[in-house]
């Protein structure tokens, strides 16, 4: 068994089987997008033959958001997964230090309106 050939073909490092953004972050369930540059870098080298304009294009149409769901740094996540996540981590969420910079993405109100969001 070759392990890290496993974890490369599963975070879809080495011949990933995804042509479009969305599909990634479905994959992946969740990206790390504190870093926005590095983080369409990421999304872009999982999928094939992909640019940064299409990473960019599906974050502007709404078919990936990008807000604070898991804690208070930013994430990729797809629409249709945000409530899930956020009733998951409300609580960590709601107990996290308070940041006046992105203290609104907390407030439960922020969360209500998350279904309605394309990206911050």
């Amino acid at each position: 068994m070759n392990i890290p050939l496993i974890r490369l073909l599963g975070q879809q490092l080495i011949s990933p089987q995804f042509t479009r953004p969305e599909e990634v972050v479905g994959w992946m369930g969740a990206v790390q997008a504190q870093d926005l540059r590095s983080a369409l870098w990421a999304v872009g080298l999982r999928t094939r033959r992909c640019r940064q304009q299409d990473v960019e294009e599906a974050l502007r149409t709404g078919r990936i958001i990008r807000l604070h769901v898991m804690r208070p740094t930013w994430h990729f996540v797809l629409p249709q997964d945000v409530r899930w996540m956020i009733r998951l981590n409300r609580d960590r969420l709601e107990r996290a230090p308070y940041c006046p910079r992105t203290a609104h993405h907390h407030r439960p109100s922020a969360h209500r309106r998350a279904g309605q969001c394309r990206s911050y």
